[in-house]
């Protein structure tokens, strides 16, 4: 019995489950590989026999016991560990810095080229060839012969600490290839992989507190944030096991619960005191998961709010809906903050058209007959045009407070400075920039709305937003820095006003075109666009395709 209880995995070293041996084979819960019990005592005894040998040729033959503890000490110092921490370095060395990167992500997330997750699962090892490189020194570590050598705590705290840099990796790498199959099965995996390295680092904690104070917070902190990744991979089971309706509010709430926890952890490791060559990449990780967390959270309002956990649609297919919203619309070099920004003003949009959320909102349309009219055009031949249609669009802009001095002719007059907003379409990539000085009416209206906050509820046609807030940024930039009357202003992002737009079709004797108007006081008419309608649940969102 007691032999069974060291025997491993031959494909991850993992422990084999409970009840093993009446199995004839087995799937291993760490990294779904499946050996037969004869595989793995062949493999077990065949690495034991190997361990002993080694040994013995440095030691010598002598029983440990006829040996005293000083030139055990000595062996141990000297021609054991030496070579250990050789071979355990340079099976390592290149995946140290790829440990604490991104662990979590979900299919939506894959969109992205610049992936975070998936860039950390191309660093990742191949589970088979990280074993392959350490099983060896692991059944070193672990060999009840040598621990009779290393006779002082730290000398045991050095293979513990040895142990924890191979194991890690192992269980890590079987952590973040279960995730990425996204499937329950590859969900439970991940999980069990966690619990292996929660017992990793809680007996590290133990075995370290007196030899290296530094280690427990650092250790805390990540501990901190497997807690958070086994919930929400919790909440992601529960969302791919759902066919017949959920209720998602609990769900939400544990995730904002996991976002928590992940801060928690950042804090915890940056005052932990290691180096920043672990600090850095622990709490950047750290940070991209929190980010993946407060993704899924707003596709899990989504996914409510528009009715299809209700009704019982998958959550997998409700993914796949939800990315033609933005098929059209992503930039191609998109990165994790284009979609957090889209996802997390797509669920604001849908909560205020749902009454469930609040936004700035302009929603005043009396200027659209003056203008409409004013912007009849003849001409000789063709005649004098009329309106033939009105239909109102509330457009989402980006909207920053600006500052500026005014110009008059190249001169520019000291002292007398001006504000108002910079507004920058946020439906479209390639949309305008336009300024409203502060005592126009759109200025005016657009302050109340940023002190006042409305649903979009029963409002008119409304434009989804997608263009992410560094893109905006980007975008007011190069306007103002291109304007010749602007380039010296102050501009203070304050965020997604939705602004009222008039499509207007005008016709004469001969043709017939389309406008969109703006009320601003130049009058301004916005690029032509083409509107989709996506469909999700119960809801409509619209997007300008171009």
């Amino acid at each position: 019995m007691e032999s069974v209880k060291v025997i491993k995995c031959p494909g991850c070293m993992a422990p084999l489950p409970q009840g093993a041996p009446e199995i004839k084979v087995i799937t291993c819960e760490y990294c779904l590989n499946t050996y037969t019990i004869q595989e793995a005592e062949n493999e077990t005894e065949k690495l034991r026999n190997e361990v002993k040998k080694w040994i013995s040729d440095i030691a010598g033959s002598k029983s440990v016991g006829v040996i005293d503890e000083l030139s055990r000490l000595h062996i141990y110092r000297n021609s054991l560990y030496p070579p250990i921490r050789i071979a355990a370095e340079r099976a390592t060395e290149i995946y140290q810095p790829i440990r604490y990167l991104p662990l979590i992500s979900f299919p939506l997330i894959d969109s992205i080229s610049r992936n975070p997750f998936q860039e950390a699962l191309s660093y990742t090892p191949d589970i088979k060839i990280l074993t392959e490189n350490l099983k060896g020194v692991v059944s070193q570590i672990q060999a009840p012969e040598l621990l009779a050598f290393a006779v002082g705590e730290s000398e045991k705290l050095q293979l513990k600490f040895t142990e924890v840099s191979c194991l890690e990796l192992i269980y890590l790498s079987n952590m973040r290839h279960g995730i990425a199959q996204y499937t329950e099965e590859g969900f439970r995996q991940s999980l069990v992989n966690i619990k292996a390295l929660e017992d990793l680092y809680s007996s590290t904690i133990i075995l370290s507190k007196e030899h290296e104070p530094s280690i427990e917070p650092f250790l805390s902190g990540l501990l901190q944030r497997l807690a958070a990744v086994k919930e929400w991979l919790n909440v992601m089971i529960q969302l791919w096991k759902a066919g017949d309706g959920i209720v998602t509010e609990p769900l939400i709430q544990r995730l904002q619960k996991t976002i928590t926890d992940c801060e928690k952890s950042v804090l915890m490791l940056e005052t932990s005191g290691r180096e920043p060559k672990e600090i850095v990449p622990a709490v950047s990780g750290t940070k991209e998961d929190a980010r993946i967390m407060k993704i899924l959270c707003d596709c899990v309002s989504i996914f409510s709010d528009t009715g299809c956990a209700e009704s019982g649609i998958e959550f997998e297919k409700f993914l796949q809906i939800l990315r033609q919203t933005f098929s059209g619309a992503m930039p191609a070099n998109a990165t994790i903050d284009w979609m957090d920004d889209y996802i997390g003003n797509l669920s604001i949009y849908l909560g205020a058209k749902e009454g469930k959320a609040e936004v700035s909102l302009v929603n005043n349309f009396e200027w659209v007959k003056a203008a409409s009219e004013a912007g009849c055009k003849s001409s000789l031949i063709s005649g004098k045009e009329v309106v033939n249609s009105v239909e109102h669009i509330l457009l989402p802009c980006w909207t920053a407070a600006i500052h500026f001095s005014e110009q008059s002719g190249v001169i520019w007059k000291k002292g007398q400075g001006s504000a108002g907003y910079l507004y920058c379409e946020a439906g479209r990539p390639d949309g305008n920039c336009f300024i409203e000085p502060g005592e126009t009416e759109l200025a005016a209206n657009t302050a109340r709305a940023i002190e006042a906050p409305k649903s979009l509820a029963e409002s008119a046609k409304i434009v989804a937003p997608v263009v992410c807030e560094d893109h905006a940024k980007w975008k007011m930039k190069k306007f103002i820095s291109d304007s010749e009357q602007y380039n010296n202003s102050h501009v203070k992002m304050i965020g997604v006003v939705y602004i009222p737009a008039a499509l207007v079709k005008y016709a004469n004797k001969k043709s017939q075109r389309v406008a969109y108007l703006l009320p601003n006081t130049n009058g301004s008419e916005l690029n032509s666009m083409e509107f989709t309608n996506v469909a999700i649940g119960n809801c409509q969102i619209l997007t300008i395709t171009k």
